[in-house]
């Protein structure tokens, strides 16, 4: 699994992109790395991309995935989950129930609606944009 992040300062703003077969280790890797980058700068809100995320994961998975954010993340953040398919709106319902008090979990299709939800002053060409230049980066790896 590639965890892939983009930081845009104007809008604190932090996007991630999941890709590939999902897996808990590279999950807690990429929270550690989370960590370590939102003690540099200001988040206020995130849009992680989990439309190229081939689930395999449990409800157990869930619940340990809730337990280390909760554990780990101190901060509350306005999060979107951008979905393709019935298993990515499945995990991001389940997620967002059992993290209510932590924050806000909402879900949808596309960049507009993600940009409308959270309320960004944000082009979606810009959005676009930025999430294209984390997928050609992974590509040149």
């Amino acid at each position: 699994m590639e965890v892939l992040y983009n930081y845009i300062e104007e809008h604190n703003l932090f996007l991630i992109k999941w890709i590939g077969k999902w897996d808990i280790k590279s999950y807690r890797m990429s929270m550690e790395n989370f960590i370590g980058i939102s003690e540099k700068v200001t988040i206020e809100k995130i849009i992680q991309d989990i439309s190229q995320l081939d689930f395999n994961i449990s409800f157990k998975e869930i619940d340990i995935l809730v337990e280390l954010r909760n554990e780990k993340i101190r901060n509350i953040y306005e999060t979107v989950y951008i979905t393709k398919k019935p298993l990515d709106v499945v995990f991001a319902q389940i997620y967002s129930d059992k993290s209510v008090d932590k924050g806000s979990y909402l879900y949808c299709r596309t960049i507009e609606k993600a940009i409308e939800i959270l309320s960004l002053s944000i082009s979606k060409k810009k959005l676009t944009k930025s999430f294209t230049m984390l997928e050609k980066d992974l590509k040149r790896m």
